[in-house]
């Protein structure tokens, strides 16, 4: 099977970059040949039977970037079979962006997109919930399949035995800024109870003009290096500086590490904080993070059911073979999803794979 996947990236250190070529990995691993095209880049594009599309809403809010993803959605052909991996969306009507933008320009991606889609796989329930409401609005076949985002790909087996820094980094963006007024002070705090913050940040260039945290380290690292970043923290910490956010791929990776995660409130955090108590805190006031760092209870011996990538790959790769029979079977003159409402979810138990229909 040859896939082609579709993303606009304008750098290495974006998160959409990163996933695309975690996936890509993961997909040869079980034998799907996977060509990789990048909307931005890209001069000309290979037509193959199966696309995936990464959509997450920032990436394609400028023009250009926007105008490229209409035009891949409208030139499709009806042979061409296209799944969409949402990795964030805003519900129909969302009106708390930090800037106060509403990015008119997304509904008719979203449109295209229920036009154009053989399936949706939302990457947290959040995202699924959010579709649904421009379902209702736009219409469409195209129901969503929820497939959690996947942890670390590169899982560490002995993590440190105290290792006592908390983590915060990942991706500096507009709804988590390196150098945002509010973690100085928290980083401050922190200090004064001896507790010793790591920020490491792919896409901020050395010398950069960090809080005063403990340790400070920049630039896209390898896989293992950053798994062990990760699972050696005593706890992850994730100040957005916004309440729309539904999927976070560091969340995801704390908690396949089995780490605790000290969060600000927005969709997906609650979402975690729901189905994994023990492990995901929430609390909008960075003073009293300090308190609550200290008082964080051990972790071992918690479960946590994130999916590795190759668990992750094998659900999408089962999604595109049991579409393609439904497919072979149907009359051409009824969509496969009008007739099918599909909603799977991957658990991780021993080295098996359980989806539910």
């Amino acid at each position: 099977m040859i896939v082609n996947t579709f993303y606009y990236s304008n750098s290495d250190t974006c998160g959409i970059s990163i996933f695309n070529g975690h996936l890509r990995r993961a997909l040869s691993r079980i034998g799907v040949n996977v060509l990789d095209t990048n909307l931005r880049t890209a001069e000309r594009i290979v037509r193959t039977p199966i696309g995936i599309l990464h959509y997450v809403p920032g990436s394609y809010s400028s023009r250009k970037a926007s105008n490229a993803l209409i035009e891949l959605l409208a030139a499709l052909h009806d042979s061409q079979r296209l799944f969409v991996i949402l990795h964030g969306l805003h519900s129909y009507g969302e009106s708390r962006f930090p800037d106060g933008n509403t990015y008119p320009q997304r509904e008719e991606h979203v449109r295209l997109v229920l036009q154009r889609a053989e399936a949706i796989i939302a990457l947290s329930g959040s995202v699924a919930r959010a579709y649904h409401t421009w379902r209702v609005r736009l219409g469409g076949p195209a129901m969503p399949i929820r497939l959690e985002h996947p942890g670390l790909f590169e899982p560490i087996v002995n993590r440190a035995a105290d290792s006592g820094y908390a983590l915060v980094g990942g991706i500096s963006r507009t709804k988590k800024v390196y150098a945002a007024p509010g973690t100085s002070a928290l980083f401050d705090a922190c200090r004064r109870q001896d507790i010793r913050v790591w920020e490491h940040w792919s896409n901020v260039l050395p010398g950069a003009n960090l809080q005063r945290s403990w340790r400070q380290t920049f630039g896209l690292v390898n896989d293992f290096a950053w798994s062990t970043l990760v699972s050696n923290a005593r706890v992850v910490l994730c100040p957005y500086q916004t309440q729309v956010q539904s999927v976070s791929g560091l969340i995801s990776e704390a908690l396949s590490a089995g780490r605790c995660v000290l969060t600000t409130s927005f969709d997906l955090a609650l979402e975690m904080r729901e189905r994994y108590p023990a492990l995901v805190f929430v609390e909008d006031d960075l003073k009293e993070w300090p308190y609550m760092i200290n008082h964080l209870q051990s972790t071992s011996g918690i479960n946590c059911t994130v999916p590795g990538w190759r668990l992750f790959a094998s659900a999408v790769t089962s999604e595109i073979y049991s579409r393609r029979s439904l497919r072979g079977r149907e009359e051409q003159r009824v969509p496969v999803l009008n007739r099918w409402r599909v909603r799977a979810s991957t658990v991780q138990s021993g080295n098996s794979l359980e989806v539910t229909k």
